[in-house]
């Protein structure tokens, strides 16, 4: 896998699309486990609860909740 950054604009954030393809069911597996995690970011990622954790939790939230939608247990 090759994962290339390159900065074509001045630092300001610009709005994109990220798209995750997943070609195996070891794959969908590995990224529903790891996306399940997210009600324990808080305990993990700081000892303190704040907006930030919130965010990440209710991000990994979605994509756990989409990844259960396509039904590939």
């Amino acid at each position: 896998m090759q994962v290339e950054t390159k900065r074509l604009k001045p630092t300001a954030f610009q709005p994109f699309t990220l798209t995750l393809t997943i070609e195996t069911r070891e794959q969908f597996t590995d990224l529903s486990s790891l996306f399940s995690y997210y009600q324990t970011i808080p305990g993990v990622a700081c000892s303190v609860f704040n907006e930030r954790y919130q965010r990440m939790q209710d991000l990994l939230m979605k994509i756990n909740d989409a990844l259960d939608n396509e039904d590939q247990y």
